[in-house]
């Protein structure tokens, strides 16, 4: 980066500066493209990608073209002044289409801003602007824009600080080639021309500061005439800035520092302006130096003050301060050359001004301020080559001290070599990596079992106990180079370690997160601004809904990150003891760090104002739901013990070699006892026992038997072979893409599974082998082409401290070479035998595929079912011949003929005959007989279908007339229950036939009447299987024609469409009652539109089969609309910590606390694409009752939308809790149309 002078002097060259010039005008213009930063996701997509691929530039207005081509002229001239190479034709085309890239990706990501409108055709204009830029450069010599080569890193920070003050003047930074913009500034100046003696005091001292500043640099082109032509250029670009606050005091100010820099420029020092400077801090909190009737609170949280208002003005706020405070601490360091005083002065005095600020008016007292100082102190501490309290002149170490270094390294017994030859320690990353895969397939396929005193089940389940392994192994390995140099009571190279850790783990997480994204088409209540910056700070651990989004083994990746930030804190605060005092202080750390979890916990336990909202750095923040949410259980705090052990066995381990005493039998012996242990205890009720509250993978004693394995197994004998199979080590070194790849590939693998009808939980060999030969190949194919050439890209050499002599090292590694290769033939090899496995189990297996009971859920609707129809047979105006072709013309996949019970001819033999005449005739249509019961014990004023497939309408349908005609000699009040408990002779009966409901509220005399119906009907066995939500007769002046005292809802009946009533009185109790019911209820065409035409059942069916449709509709997986708005609509409930997706009509278990994400995916019919929609969720998991959320917007052409939801508590069954949907569409006409799904319900382990 830098070259020595005939000096001795580092120095930056040429080339250097240009990059940074260049990533700064990157950062600009990528800037000033999303400005002001309103993304929104899935806002009219179609139209923006259209728009984002038409390159028709000549369809530009003057602005645009003017603007779009001035503002890549920068990036062409700089980027060719920054290259290394001669300008070629070759060259100029490869800036040409790094330029292009760089616009075209800008107008990609404005598919999703409010304010910016994509367009291919800007991009065409940027590449103008690049090429106009490559010619300038090409045109001009390098004297003339070059900067200075005497300039020292140590004087560059001033120079760079001088350049920052002059751009933060044009904050925010959001140029426009606008006559609109250009009159609006100059109006600020002529409607008010007053002067304000504070701006124009902060403006004189911030342009002297920036003058004396970049006078330190001492560069030679910067002479007085250029500082004017500086200032006259920064001033008159004010003009084009957007809500720049432009104002007469700015350029008062400006021409007054001229004036005096020019005339007086002897008495301005770095004494002076540093006392300016503060007093310029201090006043700016204070202005407009108002005092308030009662002092106020001081805010003791970081950030709080900033986190309203417009929050991109209060990072313009925050940033402008930042560099006041560094150049105020600069300056002062410039007085005393002592950076640590200098920045304790400056906080305190910033303190001090803060908490007056607690008097005065538009100022909030904080503690932000003073933090900001030491941050930018601890900038400064970095900036520089060596501070001078040093007394030292670092700039004058050479290439033979460094290489006279190295050697005395080499001589040493330590010798830097691949971390790969610690022995044993893949072959632990593999089953570490191994465990977790296998806690996950057990989640998907629930399996278990029981061998002798054995839970297999349990020890599966356990297998997170792997998580708890890589991080003792993390602080294990980690921490070698540290105890090393603590025997001098140093550190290691930090920024080294920093780089390794960043180029380790950063780019395949990168890559997988932005794959997962892309999986998801960008969309989802997972894919929202805060949650994807979030991840790519790895502080999604911090937020209860963040935790297990996207890829539950994530959030493993954000505590590791923050192990590897608190690490080098540790041993600086033990810098000064000697190993075996410092390893007491981790050992003690331990359980410190647990009782203050414990402790926490506990506090929390009885807190009961939740959520818990705690702002950091915005767009940061910590956000608890509950004590039982996800950010506290997966904390760092409540792993870092584990992490803490693995430092303590990296301790122990180097004490250990370094005593030369070696004990491998012993090692042998005591790894043996701690490997049987571990497995012991996690596979018995002994992994209860030795379980602390609170603690995390059977803390104490398992993380402690991990940490007694990690010492041990590289000393042993017997083991340290086992693990260092070749097989073992291939794993071990892809463990990274195993941990990160498998669970993605675990649950697409389920949902192939799904697909092709075959069920995971009995296909569990197929179903391990298939996803875990994935889950090699990816991680296998991830290393190869992607970690490893990353990593070549970034370091020469992957080094850590062992204790082989060079001459053992040397053959070591080339030994290490052979074993990769080998390693590669094997694993490969091992991959292909288990794929052939997998192909003959699953050959042997296609023949009588075991389908999953209702692994049809999430399946899209492939019936359409009418289930209420009317022949001649009662009173219907239509034949069945007649009927049957209308509903077949209308679309209907299914129809059900259900003539009324009050008539003995509505069911007979020769309707039967005629029927299946009809089912020959239309072999695409199923046709299935039905009675709608007047029920007895209503004098028939309430109605039920019965339905049932053909094998059984022969037996079921007539003892319907049977067992209701001996009901009329029953008391009244058991009648109806008589006939359903009666009409089914065996289960296959039962189970091929369905009981709905009909328009329960229709003619029912009090608001509690069809709830204690369905009750009294389903007190023995559940009889009623669903209710007619959307009621017949909608063409009826009095929809449904339902009487006086209860009307329907938007066309459905108020049983299912007001919330809190039958249906989800009966849902909260926890009866499984399906209500997503709207058919046609066909008589005539006065009253009722066609079957299928208006109102419909979508059904999703494992065959489109009367079976298949019986099944469907005794499970619940369908849905229901009216006004044929929607052919498409899912609903998804996803908890990832569970690993579970859940469609209407599944149940599953689900720890309190967990958060699910609803995914609800529409598909408009052709006539009304355009129109919006509004989904609407209702639920009692909440707050323990039924209520309905608020409303989800679906605009025009978007076809999604997405919620999360914290699975807070259960209803009034004390056990579960439901979620069910509806979308509604408000026509031009202003006719509404509903669609409504069933409800999926959670069992809920507390």
């Amino acid at each position: 980066m830098y070259y020595k002078n005939n000096e001795g002097i580092p120095t930056f060259s040429n080339n250097t500066n240009m990059r940074i010039l260049l990533y700064l005008i990157v950062s600009v213009i990528i800037y000033g493209s999303y400005y002001p930063f309103h993304f929104q996701w899935g806002i009219d997509i179609e139209v923006r990608v259209w728009r984002l691929f038409n390159f028709n530039f000549l369809s530009s207005s003057v602005s645009d073209l003017i603007s779009n081509t001035v503002l890549f002229i920068p990036f062409g001239l700089v980027i060719t002044k920054a290259s290394h190479n001669q300008l070629t034709v070759k060259n100029a085309c490869k800036f040409l289409v790094i330029g292009f890239a760089l616009a075209f990706i800008i107008q990609v990501g404005q598919v999703w801003t409010t304010d910016r409108i994509p367009w291919g055709g800007d991009a065409i204009w940027n590449l103008f602007g690049c090429l106009i830029g490559i010619v300038l450069a090409k045109g001009s010599t390098s004297s003339r824009i070059r900067f200075s080569y005497e300039l020292s890193p140590y004087l560059i920070i001033s120079f760079y600080l001088g350049l920052a003050l002059i751009f933060i003047k044009l904050a925010p930074y959001s140029p426009a080639l606008d006559f609109d913009v250009l009159k609006t500034n100059f109006k600020q100046i002529i409607y008010h021309p007053q002067i304000d003696w504070y701006w124009t005091y902060e403006s004189v001292v911030t342009w002297l500061i920036a003058f004396y500043l970049l006078s330190q640099a001492k560069l030679r082109w910067l002479t007085t005439g250029k500082l004017v032509a500086i200032v006259f250029a920064v001033l008159s670009i004010k003009f084009l800035i957007i809500n720049n606050n432009i104002n007469i005091s700015q350029f008062f100010g400006a021409s007054v520092a001229l004036i005096i820099w020019i005339s007086l420029r002897l008495l301005v020092n770095k004494q002076v302006l540093l006392l300016a400077l503060v007093l310029t801090i201090v006043l700016n909190g204070l202005y407009p130096f108002e005092l308030k009737p009662f002092p106020t609170d001081f805010h003791w949280l970081p950030f709080s003050g900033s986190l309203n208002g417009n929050i991109l003005l209060n990072i313009i706020a925050m940033s402008k301060k930042m560099l006041f405070y560094i150049c105020a601490v600069w300056l002062m360091y410039l007085v005393t050359n002592k950076l640590r005083l200098s920045t304790i002065t400056v906080a305190i005095i910033i303190f001090v001004g803060e908490y007056s600020q607690r008097f005065f008016t538009n100022s909030v007292a904080e503690i932000t301020d003073a933090i900001l100082v030491l941050l930018g102190g601890y900038i400064l501490s970095l900036c520089l080559i060596k501070s001078d309290t040093d007394g030292q002149n670092t700039s004058q170490i050479n290439l033979k001290d460094t290489i006279a270094s190295n050697a005395n390294l080499l001589q040493s017994k330590m010798v830097g070599i691949n971390q790969r030859d610690i022995a044993s320690l893949d072959g632990l990353r593999a089953l570490a990596a191994l465990s977790v895969f296998i806690v996950h397939f057990q989640q998907f396929t629930n399996i278990g079992g029981v061998l002798g005193p054995f839970d297999l089940e349990r020890w599966m389940v356990n297998g997170n106990t792997g998580v708890a392994l890589f991080f003792a192994l993390s602080g294990f390995l980690l921490s070698i180079p540290f105890w090393q140099a603590n025997q001098d009571h140093n550190l290691p190279n930090i920024k080294h370690y920093f780089l390794k850790r960043a180029i380790r783990i950063i780019p395949l997480f990168y890559f997988c997160f932005i794959l997962l994204m892309a999986l998801k088409g960008f969309k989802g209540a997972e894919v929202n601004f805060n949650n994807i910056l979030s991840h790519l700070f790895f502080l999604h651990n911090l937020k209860d809904d963040q935790v297990m989004s996207l890829n539950p083994p994530f959030w493993s990746l954000a505590v590791e990150m923050q192990f590897y930030i608190l690490l080098p804190l540790f041993f600086v605060s033990i810098k000064k003891l000697n190993r075996k005092s410092g390893t007491l202080v981790f050992i003690v750390l331990v359980p410190v760090i647990y009782i203050f979890y414990w402790l926490l916990m506990n506090w929390l336990g009885e807190w009961n104002d939740w959520p818990i909202r705690i702002p950091l750095i915005w767009p940061f923040g910590i956000e608890l739901i509950s004590v039982n949410g996800a950010a506290l259980k997966y904390s760092t705090m409540a792993h870092l013990p584990h992490f803490l052990i693995g430092v303590v066995a990296a301790s122990l381990f180097l004490t250990y070699r370094d005593s030369g005493r070696q004990k491998p039998i012993l090692c042998e012996a005591l790894f043996w006892l701690a490997s049987v242990s571990v497995a012991v205890i996690l596979s018995t009720p002994l992994d209860e026992l030795f379980q602390l509250n609170f603690g995390r993978y059977n803390f104490p004693l398992v993380p402690l038997l991990l940490g007694v394995i990690l010492v041990t197994a590289p000393n042993s004998v017997f083991a340290k072979r086992l693990l260092d199979l070749s097989i073992l080590r291939w794993v071990g070194i892809i463990s990274y893409g195993v941990y990160l790849f498998h669970y993605p590939l675990l649950k697409a693998t389920k949902m192939a599974f799904d697909l092709a009808g075959f069920s995971v939980t009995n296909n569990v060999v197929l179903y391990g082998l298939s996803s875990m030969i994935l889950t090699l190949l990816l991680a296998h194919l991830s290393y190869t082409y992607f970690d490893v050439l990353i990593m070549k890209m970034f370091t020469k050499e992957r080094l850590i401290v062992t204790d082989i002599p060079i001459k053992q090292a040397t053959s070591q590694i080339s030994r290490s070479k052979r074993t990769r290769l080998s390693t590669y033939k094997i694993g490969t090899g091992a991959v292909f035998i288990m794929g052939t496995v997998g192909l003959i189990f699953v050959l042997n297996n296609q023949s009588n595929p075991k389908e999953n009971s209702i692994s049809w859920a999430s399946y899209n609707a492939n019936i359409i079912f009418d289930h209420h129809t009317h022949t001649q047979y009662s009173d219907g105006n239509l034949t069945l011949s007649e009927l049957t072709e209308l509903a077949y013309s209308n679309g209907c996949d299914a129809l059900a003929i259900t003539d009324h019970t009050d008539r003995l001819s509505s069911f007979n033999l020769d309707k039967v005959a005629k029927v299946n005449q009809l089912r020959i005739q239309y072999p695409n249509l199923l046709i299935l007989n039905g009675v709608e019961l007047g029920m007895p014990g209503y004098e028939q004023r309430e109605h039920v279908n019965i339905i049932t497939t053909p094998e059984f309408e022969l037996s079921v349908l007539p003892e319907v007339f049977i067992k209701l005609n001996k009901s009329y000699d029953l008391p009244e009040s058991i009648r109806d229950r008589f006939i359903f408990d009666n009409i089914f002779k065996s289960d296959d009966e039962f189970n091929h036939s369905i009981a709905i409901y009909n328009h329960p509220s229709r003619k029912d005399v009090t608001a509690d009447e069809n709830l204690s119906d369905i009750k009294n009907w389903n007190a023995n066995k559940q009889n009623i299987m669903a209710i007619s939500g959307a009621p017949g007769h909608q063409k009826s002046t009095d929809i449904g024609s339902y009487r006086a005292f209860f009307k329907t809802v938007d066309r459905w009946d108020p049983a299912i469409a007001n919330v809190g009533s039958t249906l989800d009185q009966l849902l909260d109790e926890g009866y499984d009652i399906w209500g997503a019911i709207a058919s046609s209820d066909y008589h005539n065409e006065k009253m009722d539109y066609p079957p299928c035409s208006f109102s419909r059942i979508h059904v999703s069916a494992p065959e489109k089969t009367y079976v298949g449709l019986m099944r469907a509709l005794k499970k619940g997986t369908f849905w229901a609309s009216h006004g044929k708005f929607l052919s498409q609509f899912k609903l998804v409930a996803e908890v990832s910590e569970q690993q579970l997706r859940l469609s209407p009509g599944e149940v599953a278990n689900i720890d309190e606390g967990s958060i699910a994400l609803i995914d609800i995916e529409l598909l408009r019919e052709a006539d009304f694409i355009g129109l919006p929609l509004e989904v609407e969720l209702i639920t009692n998991c909440v707050t323990g009752e039924p209520q309905v959320l608020d409303p989800l917007k679906v605009k025009s052409f978007d076809n999604n939308a997405a919620a999360l939801i914290p699975i807070n508590q259960a209803g009034k069954d004390g056990e579960t809790c439901y979620l069910r949907s509806r979308v509604k569409l408000e026509e031009f006409s202003g006719t509404m149309s509903m669609a409504y799904s069933n409800h999926i319900r959670f069992l809920i382990d507390k």
